[in-house]
């Protein structure tokens, strides 16, 4: 299978319009009828950039609790529940590719969750090549 690659970019001048875009992919994403399996989004950018404020506006769109959404860097993965699809978490800053089993990686990748992944670049060859790859800066 060949990996296709289409960058888009987007001007997000704020939090808020970080949390907004978010929450509209989020909404995309809710139907598992439309998005069938897991759907993986890794987000890479430096500290600060908005990454867990991205998964924020995420959870809201699935219909999540949004306000409960903070950073996993100690507890690596965190769970949110949603009326349709849930979302997983992942901070990967703390651990590499053989840490995956240990947080359930490979449960999550055989459900129907919607998977965020902070630090990808951590677990180099051990994601799925089906993913959304963003970068916020």
């Amino acid at each position: 299978m060949s990996v296709m690659h289409f960058p888009l970019s987007f001007h997000l001048r704020d939090a808020e319009q970080t949390e907004q875009f978010g929450a509209v992919l989020g909404d995309l994403l809710r139907s598992t009828s439309a998005h069938p399996g897991a759907v993986i989004l890794l987000l890479s950018g430096d500290l600060g950039a908005g990454k867990t404020t991205f998964v924020r506006g995420v959870a809201a769109g699935l219909g999540c609790d949004s306000t409960s959404v903070a950073s996993p860097t100690f507890t690596l993965r965190m769970d949110h529940r949603g009326p349709d699809r849930s979302l997983a978490h992942i901070d990967a800053w703390r651990i590499g590719p053989g840490d995956l089993e240990s947080i359930g990686f490979d449960e999550l990748l055989a459900g129907a969750a919607v998977v965020a992944v902070e630090w990808p670049e951590r677990l180099a060859g051990a994601l799925p090549a089906r993913h959304l790859r963003l970068r916020l800066e």
